[in-house]
């Protein structure tokens, strides 16, 4: 029996941290849901905004998706979201429900700063009767009689299910509807969102800048910067831009993730490198299009759908990406 449990522990372990960790995906990564970038983005398109975008993987078992819906006015904006997401037929899957509100505070004609709060309902779940022996072999955890004597006969029932509630802030600082700044922290309260025990949710930082040349002609481009830096080491920086002609738009941009030890910056690698490229189509107040996200130098592409309606907003003023508008 005390083999039994020992096997299961460590079993457990290894898929929790090798095959399931990280395998969330975040839309923030392409651009489009900006509430993923900083909670201040909420309402940014004033009036009433309902956007949906979903999301698979060409070389394994994976959809994400992502349904919001926010309303902007001259001084508060609110938003309410829900991203979904299905690792292995539902092997492992969540839920997350975002609640946000920003308020606009104009301190001078030129400068906009934006202080946001969001609110997040949390459930993560785990249901190993979905995973299948092979799972197991392609692990590198196949059963071998000479180490496991009896392989443990009830890792198949189980089943581990947990919420919680997170709490997150952003700020924005909009210079002259040209240039935004914003920084944002993600999960200040750090949740346990360990299914197999104790796993504290990373404290997440993300700080970006974007602007806008061109503006008055017929082509804009927007070009824009990310870092989101992560306890857990999922750090990324990405560089992009959004070049805009008349109802078309191509975002094209390179993130690359990598870790460090933040008491030795010479220790900063990478890992690896994804190319984005995407395509928006916008007539009157709907938008939708297409993004791809490449792992460079291997087959692995996600891709991304999306599209959104702006309603109820009489200012006709071309909706800026990362920006205030």
């Amino acid at each position: 029996m005390k083999l039994k449990i020992t096997f299961q522990s460590l079993f457990f372990l290894f898929l929790s941290t090798k095959y399931i960790a990280q395998k969330e995906y975040s839309f923030a990564s392409t651009g489009q849901e900006k509430l993923l970038i900083n909670p201040a983005f909420a309402g940014n398109s004033n009036g009433l905004n309902i956007q949906t975008l979903n999301a698979s993987n060409n070389s394994f078992p994976f959809t994400a998706s992502y349904v919001g819906v926010d309303y902007g006015t001259k001084k508060f904006s609110y938003a309410l979201s829900n991203n979904y997401f299905d690792y292995k037929y539902g092997l492992y899957k969540g839920i997350q429900t975002d609640l946000s509100a920003n308020y606009k505070l104009n301190l001078n004609d030129k400068l906009t700063l934006v202080p946001s709060l969001q609110v997040s309902y949390l459930e993560r779940r785990l249901d190993m009767s979905k995973l299948s022996f092979d799972d197991m072999a392609f692990l590198g955890v196949g059963y071998n009689p000479f180490l496991i004597p009896e392989w443990p006969q009830d890792y198949y029932s189980t089943r581990q299910t947990k919420r919680n509630i997170s709490f997150s802030s952003g700020l924005l600082l909009d210079i002259n509807k040209t240039i935004t700044f914003g920084v944002s922290v993600y999960d200040l309260n750090q949740p346990d969102q360990g299914l197999l025990g104790t796993q504290k949710r990373a404290l997440t930082q993300v700080y970006h800048v974007s602007g806008i040349l061109f503006k008055e002609k017929p082509v804009t481009l927007q070009p824009y910067s990310i870092l989101k830096i992560q306890v857990a080491n999922q750090n990324y920086y990405q560089i992009g831009a959004y070049t805009s002609y008349k109802l078309f738009s191509l975002h094209t941009a390179i993130r690359n993730n990598f870790i460090y030890n933040s008491k030795d910056l010479s220790s900063i690698s990478s890992r690896w490198v994804y190319l984005v490229a995407g395509v928006t189509f916008t007539y009157k107040n709907i938008k939708a299009g297409y993004t791809l996200n490449n792992l460079y130098g291997a087959k692995l592409n996600a891709h991304e759908l999306f599209i959104s309606a702006n309603l109820f907003n009489k200012n006709k003023v071309t909706q800026r990406n990362l920006m205030l508008n």
